[in-house]
């Protein structure tokens, strides 16, 4: 049972048309959707809507969780800056890799749409032109598929867009085990829980 719901895949899917903003996460039909138009947090099982929050209610929820779990950087204590310096190569390393992997792991299952979009200053729209273009030379897959049309007479955006993305679930956990375990975790925590300063 399992190994089948390791063989699931993670879904990120993405729809910007004129009526319809939303995102989903999630593995299969089950998981996550946010409204960006009405600013709503959807649960989604089987393809149903379980329950809807407002997104400004949930923001303030996870700045109090967030506030809660901070408290294990209690005031009073120090970390040296030595230290912190001194696994940050180790940390950037262990996260580039994991992103890279990820991104590598990861499938284009749909990348349909056109947009017409200027950013105001010429040389800005250009520069995104050129992203385009540079895009387009290194994943010829969505040739055909994606349209951006620059707009040089000022700031402007129009258009619709469909991505979806996946990854196997069994590659994800091992991926973010490979993370976990190159990441100088002990360090990280010592640095995060701080040494009692000396009593003058």
């Amino acid at each position: 049972m399992l190994a089948l719901a390791t063989l699931i895949r993670l879904r990120v899917k993405l729809d910007l048309y004129p009526n319809v903003k939303t995102l989903f996460a999630g593995l299969g039909r089950t998981g996550i959707r946010i409204d960006i138009t009405g600013k709503t947090q959807s649960i989604i099982f089987a393809g149903r809507t379980v329950k809807s929050i407002s997104v400004e209610k949930l923001l303030k929820n996870s700045v109090k969780k967030i506030a809660k779990i901070s408290n294990i950087i209690r005031p009073g204590r120090q970390r040296s800056l030595k230290k912190l310096l001194a696994i940050v190569p180790a940390t950037l390393k262990a996260l580039s890799n994991y992103t890279y992997s990820i991104l590598k792991s990861a499938a284009i299952e749909e990348f349909d749409g056109e947009i017409n979009a200027g950013f105001g200053p010429p040389h800005i729209t250009g520069a995104a032109f050129g992203f385009y273009q540079a895009t387009l030379a290194g994943i010829p897959a969505i040739a055909g598929r994606f349209k951006y049309i620059p707009d040089w007479n000022g700031l402007s955006f129009q258009g619709q867009l469909r991505i979806s993305v996946s990854i196997p679930l069994y590659r994800l956990l091992f991926k973010t085990m490979i993370m976990l375990w190159q990441l100088p975790l002990r360090e990280l925590l010592k640095l995060a829980i701080g040494t009692k300063k000396a009593q003058s």
